[in-house]
């Protein structure tokens, strides 16, 4: 009788220790595919100042954890969590360390690659283009507070329209 309850216990706490492995793994996963997802954007998590990589972290395991028990179909698509976070970083986070990004126009570059994501992932398309018009605006207001002669500022603004125009986005 003792000994068939120690089994018992001993299958419990297998189990739980099986469950809690499995899950981090499975969050790792999730943060992986989504770190991935920010160096095809442009963005180095190993780079990132300390607050910004803990954040990645941090809302990276909590948005799998909110989805995890959903159905495969409707989880949460790590592009979608690494397209949000690369946004608030280059875009609203006021702390940006530029080594981060791994080459120069990553912000104009990310909207190809966010638009390429949409085509071939539809369920993108609406998230893609709030982020891309998000880009957009920054980099076009931005150009425009530049102080440079006016015609750089309209060739910068210009070079990003042909951007917009040539990645249009997916139907």
């Amino acid at each position: 009788m003792e000994a068939g309850l120690i089994l018992i216990a001993a299958l419990v706490v297998g189990i739980v220790v099986w469950r809690s492995v499995r899950t981090v793994h499975n969050a790792g996963w999730f943060v992986a595919k989504a770190s991935g997802a920010l160096f095809d954007l442009g963005l180095d998590v190993k780079r990132l100042p300390p607050s910004a990589n803990e954040k990645f972290f941090r809302e990276g395991r909590a948005a799998f954890e909110a989805t995890k028990n959903r159905p495969t179909t409707n989880r949460y698509n790590p592009k979608l969590f690494a397209m949000a976070f690369f946004v608030w970083y280059g875009v609203e986070y006021k702390l940006v360390d530029q080594k981060a990004f791994l080459r120069e126009g990553v912000l104009a570059d990310s909207i190809r690659i966010m638009r390429k994501w949409a085509k071939s992932e539809p369920e993108l398309h609406g998230p893609v283009e709030l982020h891309v018009k998000t880009v957009f605006q920054c980099l076009y207001d931005s150009f425009e507070a530049m102080s440079a002669p006016k015609n750089t500022i309209l060739t910068a603004q210009l070079r990003l329209l042909e951007i917009m125009k040539d990645s249009e986005p997916a139907t």
